[in-house]
């Protein structure tokens, strides 16, 4: 605009000019006009210019409100974006955290599923029959179908014979023939495993055939053993020749087998599912039925009735089936006494007229009926082998009815213990057998022998006079590896029990099981051995009879300050020690030590001091014997000829015998003296203790007290004789005693009479202080 008006201006200036110019127009006209009309111009430009200045200065208002709006609105939209944004983050946030959460509990949930899958010993998988492909997921890769993460094919993992039944039972079900897809079949690997696959269609395609399958897989190899172990029970059940009956907890007849029907002479229908007491005709029932109850075990004989009313006996041994911790069933074995041959009457061929006892016959019966038995459990059978100590002087200081009254106080006294203790017989004079069942620990079993030999021990009421005896007893413990000649066993505990002075139980072939804290007492005890802390090993003097002087000779024991193990260590000690790989230098240190002790007693006779040291079960049989004991002699210049090794007889077992026989023989060619002490029933026959290389025979005292001399006991001194060894007694307590064996040509004593073991110190101050002819010619250590 304003440069409109200049340009109007510069065209009047312009046309003004030209005309004054030309002439027409006057000069002072002109050029008055000309600045009128630059006047006019400066006017209007100011004019102008005022109003484009307002107006721009409105339009800068209008735009600054414009701005100031738009930054409001934008303000706005920005905070609105925000606010927007904020609600989507925290959407996100959420959406990210459940997801966080539902993958953690997916991941728990298959972790749950696995172990599931891993305790259930299941396996899960899945068939996409028109993908043709398999999947599993479960134990050892589906029971090693998935090996390496390779799937082997049906057909190589399925046993050979079991595929063509696999394969049918897959069509039968792709064809829509059976609902499910059951399988149980064998497979390849090594060892063979029993599975079953159970599967249904969960999916289909257009023409309804299967089109995914899923299932399961578990191992059924323990079933399948359980089911065929069964099935053999049951026909053994029933092909069984001896009658059998079945009870349940509440005593009622599950089941019986055929022979138990045809004793009874009666159809099983007639007594299964019957309650016991309804269908038996003994009184003895419910009384049976308390015993089980208390016991869970019942042994005896009761009077049946047959189909027809007649009476017969019938033995009953019955016996608690359990499962976990609760009994499911009785099962009874029974035995027709009726059919037994019955050579005189039942009362004289199974009882003691005496004491009323089970005899000998009846109890050597019973007991071959454990001796059949494939199997014996632990604690189940236990054998005793009661005897009165001293009977026959108690016998001839009141006569033989004394005696008898003696027996019959022993047999009432036996008679008032109940279970365990099952069964009570005389043997025969005053030796009685005690049979144990169910017994529970050993501790127990020992428990109440110890309770026996102390009721045992009472005064008794006789015509005469009161008599206070003691008796002895010789356990052991009962298993289907010694209940052959457990017999010998129990009796060879019983000869020890009395040597040891009598009035005590001693249980043979203890197996040497201790608790932590009496392990600990061992393992400390065998520390203090070989850091010479102390001393296991015990000495008494050997007295030579035939002679008026004592010709010193010292015969070692190993003694374990144990109670449970009673006064004499042999296995427990040297079992710790060769668990430890120490049993070899625990021998060669005591060996040693007893060696020392000899060479410090003072001789007092011209002949050497002779030293007789003990071997043990582990040591007897130990390859390097020979080594060991000719080591330590020559290392302390010991002479060989002086040295006597000490064999007990229990441990010449038939399966080690002649391992220690070629031991033995070694050591005797050496110069080594060996000695074998039977202190009980000796178990060897006479050519096996021929082939042995013995100088000498030791025997316990008790052994010789009989007269006459049994008729072993008389061939084994006959035998000694001849094979020209040494006789010599242990466990002299009397003059008499030793005045006795001075007849019957004994070359050596010792015994209580003599002196009690002792340590080397006790041992050498005694030893110190005897004085040669301090009681004329016999001098006796006390």
């Amino acid at each position: 605009m304003a440069s409109l008006l200049v340009l109007f201006v510069f065209v009047m200036v312009g046309a003004v000019s030209i005309l004054w110019w030309w002439g027409p127009i006057a000069p002072g006209w002109a050029m008055s006009t000309i600045m009128s009309a630059l006047a006019l111009s400066a006017v209007l430009v100011t004019v102008y210019q005022f109003y484009w200045a307002r107006n721009q200065a409105r339009k800068q208002r209008m735009l600054r409100r414009s701005l100031q709006e738009q930054r409001e609105f934008m303000a706005l939209r920005v905070a609105e974006r925000t606010r927007e944004l904020a609600d989507a983050n925290r959407q996100l946030s959420t959406e990210i955290r459940l997801t966080g959460e539902y993958t953690d509990a997916l991941r728990e949930s298959e972790q749950k599923l696995q172990l599931a899958m891993q305790a259930s010993q299941l396996a899960v998988w899945d068939w996409h029959v028109a993908a043709r492909t398999f999947s599993i997921e479960g134990p050892d890769g589906g029971f090693g179908q998935s090996q390496h993460g390779q799937m082997l094919d049906l057909r190589d993992f399925v046993y050979a014979e079991d595929f063509p039944q696999v394969r049918t039972a897959i069509q039968n079900h792709l064809k829509g023939r059976t609902a499910y897809l059951i399988m149980r079949y064998r497979t390849q690997q090594d060892p063979s495993l029993w599975v079953e696959d159970r599967g249904r269609t969960i999916a289909y395609d257009a023409q309804r055939r299967p089109a995914r399958i899923l299932g399961t897989r578990r191992n059924i190899t323990t079933e399948v053993n359980r089911e065929r172990e069964l099935t053999l029970a049951a026909s053994l059940f029933s092909g069984n020749r001896d009658p059998l009956l079945v009870l349940d907890r509440q005593f009622n007849i599950t089941a019986m087998n055929p022979a138990f029907a045809d004793m009874l002479r009666r159809p099983a229908t007639d007594w299964v599912n019957r309650p016991w007491t309804s269908c038996s005709h003994s009184e003895l029932i419910p009384q049976i039925t308390n015993g089980l109850e208390r016991q869970g075990h019942w042994e005896g004989e009761i009077l049946e009735a047959r189909a027809d009313g007649s009476a017969f006996p019938l033995f009953m041994n019955i016996r608690s089936v359990f499962i976990g911790d609760h009994v499911a069933h009785y099962l009874c074995f029974c035995r027709d006494l009726s059919q037994q041959p019955a050579m005189i009457p039942s009362s004289e061929a199974h009882y003691d007229p005496l004491t009323g006892l089970a005899n000998r016959h009846y109890f050597h019966q019973h007991l071959d009926y454990y001796r059949r038995m494939d199997h014996l459990p632990a604690h189940q059978l236990a054998l005793g082998i009661l005897n009165v100590d001293g009977f026959r002087q108690l016998n001839e200081q009141y006569g033989h009815s004394a005696g008898d009254q003696i027996l019959q106080h022993l047999a009432a006294r036996l008679n008032h213990y109940g279970a365990p203790l099952i069964m009570a017989a005389r043997l025969g004079a005053d030796e009685f057998a005690l049979l144990f069942s169910h017994y529970e620990t050993t501790q127990r079993l020992k428990q109440l022998c110890l309770q026996i030999v102390q009721d045992m021990h009472r005064p008794m009421m006789l015509d005469q006079a009161d008599v206070l005896m003691g008796v002895s007893i010789g356990l052991i413990e009962l298993t289907e590896h010694n209940v052959h000649h457990g017999f010998n066993d129990a009796r060879n505990a019983l000869q020890e029990a009395k040597a040891n002075g009598g009035n005590q139980v001693l249980l043979g072939g203890e197996a040497l099981t201790y608790s932590a804290l009496e392990r600990a007492t061992i393992v400390q005890y065998l520390q203090d051995i070989l850091t010479n802390l102390n001393s296991p090993l015990r000495y008494v003097p050997m007295y030579a009879a035939p002679h008026d002087e004592i010709a010193i000779g010292l015969r070692a024991y190993t003694t374990l300050t144990n109670e449970r193990a009673h006064a004499f260590m042999d296995e427990p000690l040297f079992q710790m020690a060769r668990e430890r790989h120490l049993e070899e230098r625990l021998f060669r240190q005591l060996l040693a030590e007893a060696i020392r002790t000899a060479q410090a007693v003072p001789s007092y006779s011209s002949e050497p001091v002779m030293l007789s040291y003990p071997l043990n079960g582990t040591t007897a049989a130990n390859d390097q014997l020979a080594t060991l004991v000719m080591s330590v002699a020559d290392e302390l210049q010991f002479p060989l000829h002086q040295l006597e090794i000490s064999l007990a007889a229990h441990h010449l077992d038939t399966s080690r015998f002649e391992h220690i026989v070629r031991q033995i023989a070694v050591l005797h060619s050496r110069g080594v003296l060996v000695s074998l002490d039977c202190l009980g029933t000796l178990n060897l026959t006479m050519d096996q203790l021929s082939r042995l290389p013995l100088s000498t025979l030791r025997l316990s005292h008790a052994m010789l007290q009989a007269s006459p001399l049994s008729p072993q006991i008389q061939l084994l001194l006959a035998t000694a004789r001849e094979l020209g060894w040494r006789l010599a007694v242990t466990g002299v307590v009397n003059e008499p005693s030793l005045r006795q064996l001075h007849r019957l040509g004994v070359d050596s004593v010792e015994g209580p009479y003599f002196a009690a073991p002792l340590d080397s110190s006790a041992l050498l101050t005694l030893l110190n202080q005897v004085a040669l002819h301090d009681r004329g010619d016999n001098i006796h250590v006390h």
